[in-house]
C-alpha cells in the first residue's frame, strides 16, 4: 500500500528478492524496483548441469509459484488497459548498488597488498532432522559459498604466497588485527570492510539468496577485479566488466592467470571504475531515472491530449 496513487507519484522498491510485481504499479507514473518484476534464473542448468545449477533451478521454481498471483493479477490488468487503449505504466530494474562501503580514494590496483577478498555470512550446519527437507535441499546460497571457500583454502595450500582475506561467521584469514578484527565472527564494520576491500585487487562476489549481490556492485566501485556466478538479464549487467563462472573451481585456473597479467588487472579495474561512473553510480542512475520519468509523464500528456474532446 502507498499513502496516495496517481501519475504524480513515483515508487521505488528497494528489497524483495522474490521479484514480486507490487499491486499498486498501474495506479502510479513509473515504478523503479530493485529485483525487477520477473525471476531470473541467471544460471545454465541444461547446458551446465551441476548439484549447485539444481538447487539453484528448484530455489527459482519456488520463486516463480510466489510470483504467478502477481502475475496474473497484473497480466489481467494489462490487457484491460490494452483494450482500453492505453499503456501499462512501465516498471524498471533498479541496480542494488553498495550498502556498506565508504566513499575511499581509489588506490591503484598494482598497490594493493591483498590478492582475493570475500567477506560475507555463510549458513552453517545442517538441520539436526533427518526428514527436514533443508537437510537434502540445502540453499544455493550455503552451497555455492562453501564451495568457493574450500577453493581458496586449496589455492592457499598451493600457493602459500597468496594474500587471501576472507571472513565469515565461522573464520577468517590474513591481517585480521590490522583491520580491527580478533576473533572469527566478529562483524566487520564499514570502515574495516571498506578498508580491506580497497586494499584487494580481487572481490569474490557469489550468489546469495539471490544471483543479485551488494558485493558485486561494492568491488566495481573500488575498481576491484570481480569475479561472479553467472548473473541474470538485467540492463545494467549488460557490458558489466566482471568475470562470470560457472563453477568456483575455475579459480585454480583464473587467478593464477589474472594475478599475473598486470596489465589485464590495471584494464579491468579501469574499466570497473569507468563502469561505476557511467552505469550504477548515484549520478548516473539519477539521470537515468529522470530520463525514464520525462518520458512517461511524455506519454501521459500525450495521451491525455489524444482524449480530449474537441468543440
Amino acid at each position: 500500500m502507498l499513502p496516495e496513487y496517481g501519475d504524480h507519484v513515483v515508487a521505488i522498491v528497494m528489497g524483495d528478492e522474490w521479484s514480486q510485481i507490487p499491486a499498486y504499479v498501474d495506479r502510479v507514473l513509473v515504478t523503479f524496483k530493485c529485483y525487477g518484476i520477473y525471476p531470473r534464473l541467471g544460471v545454465r542448468p541444461l547446458r551446465r548441469p551441476s548439484y549447485l545449477n539444481m538447487l539453484v533451478f528448484l530455489r527459482h521454481l519456488r520463486v516463480l509459484a510466489h510470483w504467478l498471483p502477481g502475475a496474473f493479477r497484473y497480466g489481467g490488468r494489462y490487457l484491460q488497459r490494452r483494450l482500453q487503449g492505453s499503456a501499462m505504466p512501465p516498471v524498471y530494474d533498479l541496480p542494488l548498488g553498495y550498502g556498506n562501503q565508504l566513499p575511499l580514494p581509489v588506490q591503484p590496483i598494482e598497490t594493493r597488498p591483498i590478492d582475493l577478498f570475500f567477506a560475507g555470512s555463510v549458513e552453517q550446519g545442517f538441520p539436526r532432522w533427518l526428514w527436514s527437507p533443508h537437510r537434502w535441499f540445502p540453499s544455493p546460497k550455503r552451497v555455492s559459498r562453501e564451495r568457493m571457500l574450500r577453493t581458496l583454502e586449496a589455492l592457499q595450500r598451493r600457493f602459500p604466497e597468496l594474500r587471501v582475506f576472507v571472513h565469515t561467521n565461522a573464520r577468517f584469514v590474513l591481517n585480521a588485527l590490522e583491520y580491527g578484527l580478533t576473533e572469527p565472527g566478529e562483524v566487520l564494520d564499514t570502515e574495516a570492510y571498506s578498508r580491506a576491500l580497497m586494499d584487494s585487487k580481487i572481490c569474490l562476489a557469489p550468489r546469495g539468496t539471490s544471483a543479485d549481490t551488494f558485493r558485486l556492485f561494492e568491488g566495481l566501485r573500488y575498481g576491484c577485479v570481480v569475479i561472479t556466478e553467472r548473473l541474470p538479464a538485467r540492463w545494467f549487467y549488460r557490458n558489466a566488466p566482471v568475470v562470470q563462472i560457472d563453477d568456483w573451481r575455475e579459480l585454480h585456473r583464473l587467478v593464477p592467470e589474472l594475478l599475473g597479467d598486470a596489465r589485464r588487472l590495471r584494464e579491468l579495474s579501469q574499466a570497473a571504475l569507468h563502469w561505476w561512473r557511467s552505469v550504477a553510480s548515484e549520478e548516473a542512475i539519477g539521470r537515468w531515472m529522470a530520463e525514464r520519468i520525462r518520458e512517461r509523464r511524455q506519454q501521459v500528456a500525450t495521451a491525455s491530449s489524444e482524449t480530449v474532446p474537441v468543440g
